[in-house]
């Protein structure tokens, strides 16, 4: 079978082109994407080929390649956007999904979806901080994918800094514990992934997107399952209800939100700009007490004790000095007297699922 090729208007720049870039044509084949001018030939393979916008409006579809770092190749032509080579292949596939996105903005439904977006954010600029319901309103528009690079980029830094180990024991049990409460949180968006921490001070957190941290003080310490699983559920809360996102767009006010919402790029560049920001953040008590009222519902739907989290919470108060996991999550006696009430005013006492005993702590 031929080769399916198209040419292309296009440009091309290179330091042996001298200063000014070399109009020719682009050629998309089989293979690779070759520039052809008088006396000028270059190619870049479709393996590891980069697609991008470029231009101050991002009128320009570009083509770069690590293999050849001085090249450039670019046309003003959208419709190469369609080609067969490009589709037919999942890595460029995507790529070119996100050149569609910059170049022609968001699908009508989401304009439609965002302009909303937009109305709530300039109401907020005059009750900001009066109204968690504008802000979850908004947060609730911002895709999932955002989220979850956020959380991707803080926990690379993480990596950096803290001492991550692999003791598969107690990695598993983890897994085993999160299987058991995801039959109470249900559907959801986001995939949960399981870091351990070597450090002695009991605590957990969650990061946006998904990953949960926790540290091997926390499974020393704990003294049933059912306590390790109240701390997750906590956290997990922490993610479903988006309080990441939530503490960064609140600190970083309207502004940032919009721009957020209608310029993606900058959008994203800002996030990561907050990364650092997001991995030491305190949430607020309103947000604790959401987590508190969802780890409870999840571990109740999971038929889960919950007396679990209140035990934590009173083994760890009645000590010497309070941890990190309770010095930043304040006020730990508020929070125990408003799950014991959860506790006595729930229908079950008794008859709850048996966890997985708890991991031995060398292996």
């Amino acid at each position: 079978m031929a080769s399916h090729a198209s040419s292309f208007a296009g440009v091309a720049s290179h330091p042996s082109l001298g200063e000014d870039a070399r109009a020719g044509d682009l050629l998309i084949e089989q293979r690779c994407v070759t520039f052809l001018a008088e006396e000028v030939r270059a190619e870049m393979p479709l393996h590891q080929l980069r697609i991008s916008s470029g231009g101050d409006d991002g009128e320009y579809v570009m083509f770069e390649h690590p293999q050849a770092p001085d090249w450039a190749f670019w046309t003003p032509d959208a419709s190469i956007l369609n080609h067969p080579t490009f589709q037919a292949r999942a890595d460029l596939r995507d790529q070119v999904g996100e050149v569609r996105i910059h170049r022609e903005g968001l699908p009508r439904v989401m304009k439609v979806t965002l302009g909303l977006a937009a109305f709530i954010v300039l109401a907020a600029v005059i009750c900001w901080t009066q109204s968690s319901r504008i802000l979850r309103a908004f947060v609730s528009q911002l895709p999932i994918q955002w989220e979850e690079k956020l959380g991707d980029t803080v926990m690379a830094e993480f990596r950096e800094e803290a001492e991550l180990i692999t003791n598969r024991v107690q990695l598993a049990y983890l897994e085993r514990i999160n299987a058991a409460l995801q039959k109470g949180v249900g559907a959801t968006p986001y995939k949960f992934r399981y870091h351990l921490m070597n450090e002695t001070e009991a605590n957990a957190f969650a990061l946006p997107g998904g990953h949960i941290v926790v540290t091997t003080g926390l499974l020393r310490d704990a003294e049933r399952s059912e306590q390790v699983a109240g701390v997750i559920a906590h956290e997990l809360a922490h993610v479903t209800e988006r309080h990441g996102m939530r503490t960064v767009v609140e600190s970083l006010g309207p502004a940032f939100a919009l721009t957020a919402v209608f310029r993606r790029d900058s959008a994203m560049a800002r996030l990561a700009m907050v990364s650092a920001y997001v991995g030491i953040q305190r949430y607020s008590r309103d947000h604790e007490r959401e987590a508190d009222d969802k780890a409870f519902e999840y571990l109740t739907r999971a038929n889960i004790d919950p007396k679990g989290l209140i035990e934590f919470f009173q083994q760890d108060a009645g000590g010497g000095g309070a941890p990190d996991f309770l010095s930043s999550h304040p006020p730990t006696k508020e929070r125990i007297e408003r799950l014991q009430a959860k506790v006595k005013a729930h229908s079950r006492k008794s008859g709850w699922t048996a966890l997985p005993p708890l991991p031995k702590e060398a292996e």
